[in-house]
C-alpha cells in the first residue's frame, strides 16, 4: 500500500505520464507479483474465491486508472486521476484484508 500511496499526488495533480510511470514502475509490480504469490499459497483455503475475486477487482481497477492516465496522455481533457486512483487504493486495501484471513492460521483453543 506504500507503494500506492507514492503514487496519490500524481493522481491529485492530474499528472498523466508520471501516473503511467507509477502503475508500471516496480511498486506495483511488486505488489502484482506478490499477490499472485498470496493466492497460490491459499488456492486451497476457505478464502481462496475471495481472494481471486479482490485480486481481480484490484486488478480492473488498475486498469481503468491506467486507461484515464493514457487518455489524459493523449489529450483529452477533463480527465480526472483521483477517483480511480481511490478505488484502486479501497481495492488494494480489501484484497489485503482478505489475504490477511487467507493465510492466518487458526489457533486451536485451550477446550480442545
Amino acid at each position: 500500500m506504500k507503494e500506492l500511496e507514492k503514487l496519490e499526488f500524481y493522481a491529485t495533480e492530474n499528472d498523466y505520464s508520471q501516473m503511467k510511470q507509477g502503475i508500471r514502475g516496480s511498486g506495483l509490480s511488486e505488489i502484482r507479483k506478490n499477490a499472485l504469490v498470496l493466492m497460490r499459497a491459499a488456492e486451497d483455503g476457505p478464502e481462496a474465491e475471495n481472494l481471486k475475486n479482490a485480486y481481480d477487482v484490484f486488478i480492473k481497477d488498475v486498469e481503468a486508472l491506467d486507461i484515464e492516465a493514457s487518455l489524459g496522455v493523449r489529450g483529452k481533457k477533463g480527465v480526472a486521476l483521483y477517483p480511480t486512483f481511490q478505488r484502486v487504493s479501497k481495492s488494494l486495501q480489501e484484497f489485503a484484508a482478505v489475504a490477511v484471513k487467507s493465510v492466518e492460521i487458526p489457533l486451536q483453543s485451550a477446550a480442545e
